[in-house]
């Protein structure tokens, strides 16, 4: 006696037993996948939009606490220079202390140069009054060029570019409204880059033990001036001209600086966390095992059962 086997599933018998379930199946498939894709799609532009949103922010942010600063910065240096002027006849010893308690509240003054007829008489640092041929972080033949090309400028102005390291705030002293056309002179205050920025809240401060209140973690930026167009960037890094950069214009003791940021990881990277697409498949995968086990049960019900045989 003998058995013999069934014959073994296979597609042909399945498509033919239940072609309806498959066709289901099939469509249910394509549908899940089609709005994966879309829902893809739209959180991508979703996810690049707030990207965008993110880096317009940041951009208004620097733009807002640097204009700030040194807003501030002009307003008390000239407040400084009047009060030197009425007091020029003081003694050394005095003008020192009044200057003293400028860098007290502007960690971020290098020095500050006094310059009666646009010449540089001293040059006061936090440690001290500098000798001529003292050792300083700033070149001074260049800060007496920086004086003298403000020299017909009634309003202070910021110069860059002249001094590694540094911006050179040039603050003219006056006497009066009828000499506004010719200044006594002029204070030239050498402020340190980084030490700015610290200030605005552009870079975590260690000293002051508190976080930035300008992330700038995942951009690149640079500021340039608009009046030296084929100077580098006097802040930041030029790379980011590179990266299709976000622009904006600030404009600051007369000056107008041009901001450029970007993200680091660049425009173009997915954000945030897209749709669960293993999650969808598992969906569609499951459906269409549904729909072919009711074809495996339909053809498995179309097979021949075994039978038992008599030897000849």
């Amino acid at each position: 006696m003998k058995f013999r086997p069934p014959h073994y599933l296979n597609w042909h018998n399945i498509i033919a037993s239940n072609p309806i379930s498959l066709l289901a199946a099939l469509t249910i498939s394509l549908c899940i996948f089609a709005i994966a894709l879309g829902l893809d799609r739209r959180n991508t532009e979703f996810g690049r939009a707030a990207l965008r949103a993110d880096v317009e922010n940041t951009a208004s942010a620097v733009s807002r606490n640097l204009t700030g600063r040194i807003e501030t910065d002009i307003k008390d240096a000239q407040a400084l220079a009047q009060r030197l002027l009425r007091e020029r006849n003081a003694t050394s010893d005095h003008l020192r202390h009044l200057v003293e308690a400028t860098f007290d509240n502007h960690r971020h003054f290098t020095a500050v140069a006094l310059a009666p007829d646009l010449s540089i008489s001293q040059i006061h640092t936090p440690e001290g009054i500098s000798s001529a041929d003292a050792s300083l972080p700033f070149d001074v033949k260049r800060l007496n060029a920086d004086l003298m090309d403000t020299r017909d400028k009634t309003s202070p102005s910021i110069v860059t570019g002249s001094q590694e390291n540094h911006l050179t705030l040039v603050v003219p002293i006056v006497l009066d409204d009828q000499t506004l056309r010719q200044p006594w002179g002029a204070l030239a205050i050498v402020i340190d880059k980084a030490e700015l920025l610290k200030e605005a809240g552009m870079i975590v401060d260690d000293d002051a033990g508190r976080p930035s209140p300008v992330d700038l973690t995942n951009v690149n930026f640079s500021l340039r001036d608009r009046a030296k167009p084929d100077y580098l960037a006097f802040f930041g890094d030029d790379t980011v001209d590179d990266q299709s950069p976000l622009t904006k214009t600030l404009e600051i003791a007369g000056s107008r600086w041009d901001l450029s940021l970007a993200p680091k990881s660049g425009w173009a990277t997915p954000p945030g966390k897209p749709v669960s697409l293993p999650a969808i498949s598992c969906i569609r995968c499951g459906c269409a095992h549904r729909a072919n086990r009711g074809g495996d049960r339909a053809a498995f019900r179309a097979q021949p059962k075994y039978c038992r045989t008599e030897n000849a």
